[in-house]
């Protein structure tokens, strides 16, 4: 435990404030912070070594979490309401103890309801009322479920066979992810991970209104295979480990997406920090904020100088499965390594941006920032294709400071015999942190691996089949070009004398050719190949030197690929257009992302008028420009107001009960205002 010190100036004046010579008075005392159920401690003439302990008013005794001069006491007492304080030995013999502060049930949920602000995210009861009967009947083509957080910060999932709620609920052994209402089949089939991934997409202040789910063979235009289904989230990606600490006779068959990133902390040993731990709350963390959780049955703690991670984005374990025996880097993989049967569990959504930020993080979508490929900029009106070229910086700034990556933790909290940490990302988007970067061509080698393919010896490597022309063809020399790169980075080659401690490389070409023409295809298998032939002469330069006791590599496809049917269309507003504008309803979607432009307003009546201030949704601030048109019961249109600047409407309140009224502005869906909203 830190424990703070009174000032020395204070101590100072008060040893000049008495010529006699006097002892300093044990401290032990608790502060509130921001946090529910976090207090300050302050401890001076302590025996540390001795210890501390809580003591509560309900008998209940135990060693207190201290961590930073801080006790998470509601982590001690979990959903309890009690008074504890802490007790303590001075450095005299004697004992001395805190008063006693209340701890009650909520605290962590609090604390991880203040990390997670609503924001925009999800439906607000306005936006849920612009949709209308949209949420309930039938659902778009190709859709399999519609999703969204509601006020409450519940999930709810919406398909053909009903509606189902879940919400994270806490109890004495933790948070869980319950099923409140359903049965569970809407959306996520019953599957408390799917519904877990699903929260933490949405728990985003940025995050869009809701989510259009489709089927996971829908078709998708210009694209044979996707990755954007919810039961993508239950489909195994490809995973491969070998080397230092990996565990080959391990009996498990599938890890979650948001293990690895704790799992290759503690490998390297890398220090903890005081942070955000899976349930939201504060606690002793691999990374300043973690979803998941470090697996030794996987790769032990502490085993490891050298971690290679190697994405082959989009693969599958059932591809790989069905191309494994035939194969030469593959095979070797598996043969002295672990390969899981089930492969790495995904997070949502199940696309190259989040997926590398998630293996980077240990993070689910929402709670790193980087939740899409593409996301939609409701302030300028701007759609942001994150996978472009030159989009580091716009990738940087949707990270959310509350995340932190293996790149920035091995630089912050290096393991002692670490004599200069070092990290290399090889074409992976997550790379903030990272010392080498080669999309920015920054760091000790950075920019060597733009000449590999102009040396002679390129030629040897495997080449792009005939044919292939355009991004496809780049992509190709790409990865043969970076998974080249990777192998001479990790062997000390690529710059003479160091050999980084952490290297994420990311091959793109199959999930490129497997996206464009089927994960089954001539041309996708044609890059498997390629990318089996690179391995293979890794793992080659892995066995001469020996070096399976000091090196891990790990290969994972980071999440499942999907071949579309054409037999299953897709609404056409899906991938970019406006759902349910024939039912007046104004909204975006970019790739299912959905964004509802929503008005709301406050209303009162008074002297036989109606007032009314009409604002946006999302905002304070009144609009001007809205009309009132006012209906008699069966339809017959009465008249229309417009609204001032600020948003404001009067109207005498209508002698018949049955005259509704429909707000319209340019940019927001209707509202309708029922008859008793009209009247006092």
């Amino acid at each position: 435990m830190r424990v703070h010190y009174a000032p020395l100036a204070a101590l100072l004046l008060a040893a000049c404030s008495s010529s006699e010579p006097s002892e300093e008075l044990p401290v032990l005392s608790l502060a509130e912070t921001d946090l529910p159920g976090v207090f300050e401690v302050t401890a001076v003439g302590m025996d540390e070594a001795a210890g501390f302990t809580f003591t509560c008013d309900d008998q209940v005794t135990g060693t207190p979490t201290l961590i930073d001069g801080l006790w998470l006491a509601a982590r001690d007492r979990v959903e309890v309401e009690a008074r504890c304080g802490l007790q303590g030995v001075t450095l005299a013999g004697g004992a001395l103890g805190t008063g006693q502060r209340t701890l009650r049930p909520g605290m962590l949920e609090a604390q991880a309801q203040l990390l997670d602000p609503i924001g925009d995210s999800g439906l607000d009861p306005w936006e849920q009322r612009a949709l209308g009967d949209a949420l309930s009947e039938s659902l778009p083509l190709g859709v399999q479920a519609l999703a969204w957080r509601d006020e409450r910060r519940r999930l709810v999932l919406q398909d053909a066979q009903g509606r189902s709620i879940w919400a994270r609920r806490w109890g004495a052994g933790g948070v869980e992810t319950q099923l409140l209402e359903g049965d569970g089949r809407p959306g996520c089939d019953g599957s408390t991970d799917c519904a877990e991934r699903l929260l933490g997409f949405f728990e985003n202040p940025q995050a869009p209104d809701l989510l259009a789910l489709p089927d996971t063979n829908a078709t998708v235009p210009g694209l044979q295979a996707h990755s954007f289904g919810a039961d993508t989230t239950r489909e195994g990606a490809a995973f491969l480990a070998w080397g230092a600490g990996v565990d080959a006779s391990s009996t498990r068959s599938t890890l979650d997406s948001v293990d690895v990133a704790p799992t290759l902390a503690a490998a390297l040993g890398l220090g903890e920090t005081l942070g955000r731990a899976p349930d939201g709350a504060l606690g002793l963390t691999a990374l300043a904020r973690v979803d998941g959780q470090a697996q030794p049955g996987v790769i032990s703690s502490g085993s490891t100088q050298q971690v290679v991670l190697i994405v082959v984005d989009g693969l599958s374990d059932a591809v790989l499965d069905e191309f494994i025996d035939g194969s030469q880097g593959f095979s070797k993989l598996k043969a002295g390594g672990l390969h899981l049967a089930q492969g790495l569990k995904p997070g949502y959504p199940s696309l190259t941006q989040p997926t590398h930020h998630t293996l980077l993080t240990g993070l689910w979508s929402g709670h790193h920032g980087v939740y899409h490929n593409r996301l939609y900029d409701r302030a300028d009106g701007r759609v942001d294709d994150l996978m472009a070229e030159g989009q580091q910086r716009l990738v940087q700034a949707r990270s959310r400071a509350t995340a932190e990556t293996l790149y920035q933790a091995l630089t912050a909290r290096p393991n002692e015999a670490m004599e200069s940490p070092w990290s290399v990302t090889a074409g992976s988007p997550a790379a903030l942190g990272a010392t080498t970067n080669t999309l920015e061509r920054t760091g000790p080698g950075g920019e060597g691996w733009l000449n590999i393919g102009r040396e002679p010896g390129f030629a040897d490597l495997p080449a792009a089949p005939d044919g292939l022309e355009g991004a496809a063809y780049e992509a190709w020399e790409r990865s043969i070009i970076l998974a080249e790169y990777t192998q001479r980075m990790i062997t000390g080659l690529q710059v003479p004398g160091d050999r980084p401690n952490l290297t994420v490389t990311r091959l793109g070409i199959y999930h490129d050719l497997a996206a464009q023409f089927g994960v089954t295809s001539e041309e996708a298998q044609q890059a498997l190949g390629a990318i089996d032939v690179m391995l293979e002469r890794l793992m080659s330069a892995m066995e001469r030197r020996e070096w399976q006791d000091t090196v891990t590599v790990i290969v994972t496809g980071g999440f499942a690929l999907h071949d579309t049917d054409p037999n299953q269309p897709l609404a056409g507003w899906w991938a970019e257009g406006s759902p349910w504008v024939d039912q007046g309803v104004v909204a975006r979607s970019v790739s299912g992302q959905i964004t509802v432009e929503a008005m709301a307003f406050e209303r009162r009546v008074e002297n036989g008028f109606v007032h009314l201030k009409v604002r946006d949704a999302d905002s304070a601030r009144g609009l001007g420009g809205v009309t009132l048109t006012t209906y008699s019961g069966d339809g017959e249109e009465l008249g229309t107001r417009l609204s001032d600047a600020d948003g404001a409407i009067d109207l005498p309140q209508p002698n018949d009960r049955s005259v509704y009224g429909v707000l319209r502005a340019d940019g927001y869906s209707e509202l309708r205002l029922t008859p008793g909203e009209l009247q006092l």
